[in-house]
């Protein structure tokens, strides 16, 4: 098993925030987001992390969760992921949490929006997360 807790945008750490200073909400966060492309940078390096980790030949299961709320770090990795790697496939994780993936524009999640988690403090009144499973297809035998 393989976990993977890759550098982020970290826009789902708001309980950290000073009491003082109210929480942003999701929408906030993301309007506040992206100066340069960053987020596009860390969603390459965290596909890039994943392609690396499918490759380990005794790797069967692999665990990824970032601390941000933004779909381009979450569901569109996990999207793209699949896309290009057929031998893995997305499965349940955490089946009691209430809160699952988005589906995004036209549906594009749909085939595994309801296997992944998001946590968000406007929701679930703790910092924001996100956590996807990804499973070797068994090969078939002859």
């Amino acid at each position: 098993h393989v976990l993977i807790a890759p550098s982020c945008s970290g826009s789902g750490l708001v309980a950290s925030q000073s009491a003082d200073v109210p929480a942003k909400t999701e929408e906030d966060a993301a309007a506040d987001n992206d100066a340069g492309g960053r987020v596009s940078e860390l969603a390459a390096g965290q596909k890039s992390i994943l392609f690396h980790a499918m490759d380990i030949p005794s790797a069967t299961s692999i665990s990824y969760s970032t601390c941000s709320v933004f779909e381009e770090e979450n569901e569109a990795v996990v999207h793209d992921v699949l896309a290009e790697r057929s031998d893995w496939v997305c499965v349940p994780v955490i089946a009691s949490w209430p809160h699952r993936g988005i589906p995004g524009d036209g549906d594009k999640y749909r085939s595994f929006c309801s296997n992944v988690i998001r946590a968000t403090y406007d929701k679930d009144t703790t910092n924001g997360f996100f956590v996807a499973r990804f499973e070797k297809r068994e090969k078939a035998t002859k």
